[in-house]
């Protein structure tokens, strides 16, 4: 019998009702008539991508923190509130795109690909560069944004199609997606990656932390697209 807490269960139905990033365009597939192997696949991407997601938004915000105190000699706190000011650009992006998709100027599927590329690509600008620090640091944030802004994007995208698939009568219920999304995401991705990062940092470099979270970037980009595209496969 699937784990079933009343609390996750309100709040997921809620969701798969109302959540404005995940609904899917009239024109494409309903998530809800495709075969049983897709609809796992997705089940499990979402999983999957919720904990790639995650770490990298974790690693990035903890290394970028990491990286003005020690190689930019910022405050702490200005660190932190620089960092923390960035998480704040990804609303009017958000109000953009649910613009975008009540006009069908873009899919969903579309959405999720160019927002997971253009968050991998953002990765770039955070390699060593000759540039002065404080054009250096004004960088980083930025890439910060993109990032973050991007992330949410994608993510709430491939939960609520993950959401709507969902079967209440089999393990692939809305409660056990909630429940493994929050162990994943909370217990697993943001319990690793702070240490992950700050380790990197600290014995081989930006250089190198840029490169792991290039190569982590682009994993993320194969589950997001991997799982969207069941969408209209048949």
């Amino acid at each position: 019998v699937p784990y079933d807490p009343s609390g996750l269960i309100a709040d997921a139905r809620t969701m798969r009702e109302s959540l404005i990033i995940g609904r899917d365009s009239e024109a494409e597939m309903q998530p809800e008539s495709l075969p049983e192997s897709h609809r796992s696949r997705i089940w499990w991407g979402g999983l999957l991508y919720n904990a790639e997601r995650t770490f990298i938004i974790a690693a990035v915000e903890s290394a970028t923190v990491f990286m003005m105190e020690t190689e930019f000699k910022w405050d702490v706190r200005l660190a932190g509130y620089a960092v923390g000011c960035t998480f704040l650009t990804s609303i009017p992006a958000i109000i953009g795109v649910q613009f975008a998709r009540q006009h069908r100027l873009l899919s969903d599927k579309s959405l999720v690909q160019s927002a997971v590329l253009i968050g991998a690509c953002a990765v770039v600008l955070i390699f060593p560069m000759k540039v002065s620090a404080s054009r250096a640091a004004a960088m980083i944030l930025a890439t910060d944004s993109v990032i973050f802004t991007m992330g949410f994007v994608s993510n709430g995208i491939i939960d609520g199609l993950a959401v709507r698939i969902c079967t209440e009568s089999s393990m692939y219920s809305i409660a056990n997606y909630e429940l493994m999304s929050q162990f994943m995401r909370n217990v697993v991705a943001r319990s690793l990656a702070p240490p992950f990062s700050r380790y990197i940092l600290s014995t081989h470099g930006r250089g190198f932390y840029a490169a792991s979270q290039m190569m982590i970037s682009i994993f993320g980009c194969w589950t997001a697209i991997r799982t969207v595209s069941f969408q209209r496969d048949t």
